[in-house]
């Protein structure tokens, strides 16, 4: 049976909910639920049933599918016999899945650990940086020798991290090809790899009945949906993938030791959702009457764009971007857009890689700037922006003993 609830009001668009109902704060709830209570973290979901099922619960395995909106979730589940608890809450702003799995991860917002976008303009490097593997992708001065960022610039630790300190078996499942990179190395601690998610699961099985009464967290990260949603699309090979996930999900629950399954609270969520893109809503930075205005190339997401400019072509610019551009777009000012990214305090460097401007297009709409977004006018899907398909996830629970989809 589907228990679901829906604490607030959502509209067309969808703002971040960062004092209890957004990714970023569940954090705060799972180290709470080991009696684990850093400072500098954002505030523990504010879900009552979500609290009580925490309290009825020792062990927690939690599993992140990126990309899966609410939205799609509940057009998914339609027709199936399911048993679980349902909550939409937010992602951050913006959606996106460099800002979104760091505030998943650290309890701190895009305001506070830094992280707005897919791609980042990092002031003291000089340089513009994919935030995925961040690699450069722009240098602002070739003088520049040492381009690495530095392990731990986050200024954050992860809950992971804590989790180990205090004694909890801890570990992270990752995709192989993901174990060993900058971005997993700075939100995940004791990391596995796996080579698909049925061979995940199998390892799963195979060490949490190693862990005899031990107090466990287990996470596990799948990116299929994400990238299967960019490439096909809301078709069938995403429905495909979440046949094949949700069902590795259940078996796992399944087979877990009978007591294993009465203590462990099984919870699955995401970073952001997505929105189909449409290729009459595409804007390229390319024509030189705008981009003459740039200081440096546009950053961020192609749904969540920020311009970085001197002040006084700021008409300019503006006006040739309303006369070029085939579709309806919101700008909003630094001001207004650090209020989308969260509350003080904020990262130092914060103003200076956000630039002067935020571009928010309209429903299936996208910019890209050559050479920083190459591939984005291919994509099927997209997110980053505002929409309630992008911003809506979906926070799903059970104790594993009555877990079914």
């Amino acid at each position: 049976m589907l228990k679901e609830e829906s604490l607030l009001n959502f509209g067309e668009v969808v703002l971040p909910e960062y004092n209890g109902m957004s990714i970023a704060n569940l954090s705060g709830s799972l180290l709470g639920h080991f009696g684990i209570a850093p400072k500098g973290i954002l505030p523990p979901l504010n879900i009552k049933s979500f609290e009580k099922a925490l309290m009825e619960s020792k062990n927690i395995i939690l599993f992140i599918i990126d990309g899966l909106g609410y939205e799609f979730f509940k057009e998914y589940i339609k027709t199936k016999n399911v048993n679980f608890n349902l909550v939409p809450i937010t992602s951050v702003f913006p959606s996106t899945t460099a800002s979104a799995l760091i505030s998943l991860n650290t309890g701190t917002s895009p305001s506070q650990h830094g992280i707005i976008g897919y791609t980042m303009y990092i002031p003291y490097k000089k340089c513009i940086y994919n935030m995925v593997n961040y690699k450069v992708i722009y240098r602002e001065d070739f003088t520049q020798k040492n381009l690495n960022i530095a392990p731990g610039f986050l200024q954050y630790p992860n809950m992971h991290f804590y989790m180990v300190n205090h004694g909890i078996k801890t570990l992270v499942f990752n995709r192989m090809n993901l174990v060993d990179t900058p971005l997993s190395n700075n939100i995940y601690s004791n990391v596995i790899g796996y080579e698909n998610f049925p061979n995940a699961v199998s390892s799963i099985l195979n060490i949490i009945n190693s862990f005899h009464e031990d107090l466990f967290a287990i996470t596990v990260y799948t990116d299929k949906i994400d990238s299967t949603l960019h490439h096909y699309g809301f078709g069938k090979e995403a429905i495909s993938e979440l046949d094949e996930i949700f069902y590795q999900i259940e078996e796992l629950t399944k087979k877990l030791n009978p007591v294993v399954r009465k203590n462990t609270l099984v919870i699955i969520t995401a970073d952001h959702g997505q929105i189909p893109l449409y290729k009459n809503k595409m804007h390229s930075f390319f024509r030189e009457e705008i981009s003459q205005y740039f200081r440096l190339p546009p950053t961020g997401d192609p749904r969540a764009l920020f311009l970085h400019f001197d002040n006084e072509f700021y008409h300019q610019l503006t006006t040739t971007l309303a006369k070029e551009c085939p579709f309806k777009f919101d700008i909003k000012s630094r001001d207004e857009a650090i209020k989308l990214l969260g509350p003080m305090p904020y990262h130092k460097e914060l103003f200076s890689r956000m630039g002067n401007l935020l571009l928010l297009p309209e429903y299936g709409a996208f910019f890209i700037y050559p050479g920083v977004h190459e591939g984005d006018n291919i994509i099927k899907t997209a997110h980053g922006g505002i929409t309630k398909e992008e911003m809506l996830v979906p926070l799903i629970f059970s104790n594993a003993d009555g877990f079914q989809i």
